[in-house]
Order: C-alpha cells, then structure tokens, then sequence
C-alpha cells in the first residue's frame, strides 16, 4: 500500500509544507488550492520542487462550488474550469476532484450535475486528466458517498470517478461496506482520516478535530478492507487537519512515528512512512521564484 498526505494538513508555507513531507518519508502529496493561490511562484516551479524533493502530487484540490448552478454562474464555472485544469496540467498531475456543492444557489437537479460532471470530465479527457467527485458531508444536496456514486454513474465518463474520504463516510454514519458493487477501477482516490466522537456538526468536526488515521474512534481497518474488497489498488492519502494556531508547523512536525496509537491501524502500521526526524538530512539547493534557497533532502 502507498501512502500520501495533503498539505493542508500542516501549516507554514507550500515550500516548508513539502520539505517536512519529504522528510516524514511520504512519496507523494495532494496540493491544497489555498497552497497553490499562497505560493509566491508559478505552478511549474512547484511541480519541479516537488520532484526534486522525491515527491509525485497526485492531486490538485479541489473545485469548489461547480457543478448543478443556475445560469449565468453556470456558465462562468465552465470557464473558471478551464483555467483550473490547465494549473492541474502545469503542477503535472493527472488528477483533480470536485467537491459537492456548498452554495445555497445549487440545484437539486441530478440531472444537471450529471451534465456538468461529463462537460467537465470531456475537458479533463482533453488533456490527459482525471477528475473525481467527492460527497462533503455538509454538502447543498450531494451529502453521502451513495448519491454522489449515483451521479458519477448518471454521468457515465471514462474520465470521470470517485473520492472517498473516510471522515465523510463515518461523520454520516455511512462506511463504506464490506460487500458493495462499487467498483475499485471508479475510486479515483481514497482519502483516510480519523476522529473522536463528538457531538459536532460535520463541518466544525472536520474544521478542528480531523486526526491521523488511528488516532482517533473511528473503524479505519475496517473501511480499509472495504476499499480493498473493491478491486482499489490506488494512494490513500492522509487528510487531517485542524484550523488556525492549532495546525502544526513544518518545522515541529513530525516529532514522533506516524504508527498508530490506537489498535484501529496497527495492522497496517508496518506500511506506514518512516516519519524521519529532521536531524541527520543534508542540505540541498534549489531555486524558486529566481531566489535561490536552502532546503533538506533526504
């Protein structure tokens, strides 16, 4: 199993943000659109530190607000689409998603959604992309994993698939089960995060208490096994997060192994990035918005 991280699961800059991945042992990485916006240079200068770190970024996240809008929004976000794949190309990743939309001007129109997913899936086949459509638990109409699978189907694109976030499953009261006829090749990406159980509403949950996979109450081996029933033989990349002050700094991160401290993971820990301190890594150049800097590589 291969492992990735998003970046924004930390704090500090995108450059600080890789550099700390890279030496936690990760290979790959998802590029947070906040991340992309913040950083002080172009798409392909991030693509080539990224590589020159050993990192491959799976994914640019995500479209926001997109599909199921009424005119003339529904129009703009074709175009304001076009523009995101062609920074997806630029970052040389393959892959984006579109999150359910959020705004109180979506449509409950599965049919219309379907329609946007396909124009935006002919787009992204155009150039060699993926895009993945994922269920926010605190989405306008698209709420759980089962309905956006139904859209992604209605859809009907070669080029077009699924997310699963594990935090989105069980927020919702709804893993993924054991037997399911999802099939493995329509998981575009599977994200794993945990929590505590709390009485929270969704997004503030998500907001403040997101945590490792196995750091927290929620049955991540089981949803593992799930996924792998289904035939998915792709990253599982690690989304936890917290908000503001409370999001670790590159610098002080990771201070311990990423093993698991609970019992809901321990199985799979052996598979898990080393998590290397920072000590012990040389020094290595790089350039970046025609400043040269110091980073570590491993």
């Amino acid at each position: 199993m291969e492992w990735s991280i998003a970046t924004c699961a930390l704090g500090g800059s995108l450059e600080e943000k890789l550099l700390a991945i890279a030496q936690a042992g990760f290979r790959a990485v998802e590029v947070f659109e906040e991340d992309l916006a913040g950083f002080p240079g172009t798409p392909r200068e991030i693509r080539a530190l990224a590589e020159d770190l050993g990192l491959r970024i799976v994914a640019l996240q995500p479209l926001r607000d997109y599909e199921g809008m009424p005119e003339p929004y529904r129009s703009r976000n074709r175009e304001r689409a076009l523009r995101w794949l062609d920074l997806v190309a630029e970052l040389g990743t393959e892959l984006t998603y579109v999150c359910s939309n959020t705004s109180p001007l979506a449509l409950d129109d599965p049919e219309a959604i379907a329609e946007d997913l396909h124009a935006l899936a002919e787009m992204a086949a155009s150039r060699g992309l993926r895009v993945g459509y994922e269920a926010l638990a605190w989405g306008r109409h698209v709420k759980d994993w089962p309905r956006a699978w139904e859209v992604v189907r209605r859809a009907d694109h070669p080029h077009l698939g699924l997310v699963l976030d594990s935090f989105h499953c069980f927020v919702r009261n709804n893993p993924l089960p054991e037997s399911t006829d999802l099939p493995g090749e329509k998981l575009f990406l599977v994200q794993l995060s945990d929590a505590p159980n709390l009485l929270m509403d969704p997004l503030a949950l998500s907001r403040h208490h997101r945590a490792m996979p196995g750091q927290g109450d929620w049955p991540m081996e089981a949803f593992l096994r799930a996924v792998l029933a289904t035939g998915y033989r792709g990253l599982f990349p690690w989304k936890f997060s917290t908000s503001g002050s409370a999001r670790p700094h590159p610098s002080g991160w990771p201070k311990t192994g990423c093993a698991p401290s609970s019992s809901s993971l321990t199985g799979w820990a052996s598979s898990f990035p080393p998590c290397l301190p920072a000590a012990g890594f040389r020094a290595w150049p790089f350039w970046s918005s025609g400043a040269r800097k110091r980073i570590s590589r491993p």
